[in-house]
């Protein structure tokens, strides 16, 4: 009996899963890099990176360094959002 055909079609298929997933990643990467708020990140681009990751919620931060603090919002309904910030403390580097 030949099993070498069933082991590389496996293998065929999980190759072609990783490309689709580094594919859907890379989309999804794109889009980042060209929203100007991270309100369009959250409104537009999560459900993509749920999905992506098999999530059903996600938490984004980002780093303020003006008031030193890292800063994410926090989604209240379908299109609003509270602003939560953590100050960053001396210690922290």
């Amino acid at each position: 009996m030949d099993t070498t055909g069933s082991k590389q079609d496996g293998k065929s298929d999980e190759v072609q899963t990783r490309l689709a997933f580094f594919k859907d990643l890379q989309s999804i990467i794109n889009a980042i890099h060209t929203t100007q708020k991270l309100e369009q990140i959250l409104l537009e681009i999560s459900p993509r990176i749920c999905a992506l990751f098999e999530c059903d919620r996600l938490t984004l931060y980002s780093v303020n360094y003006k008031t030193n603090s890292i800063d994410t919002k926090i989604k209240t309904g379908l299109a609003t959002f509270k602003d939560f910030s953590l100050p960053k403390s001396k210690d922290c580097t």
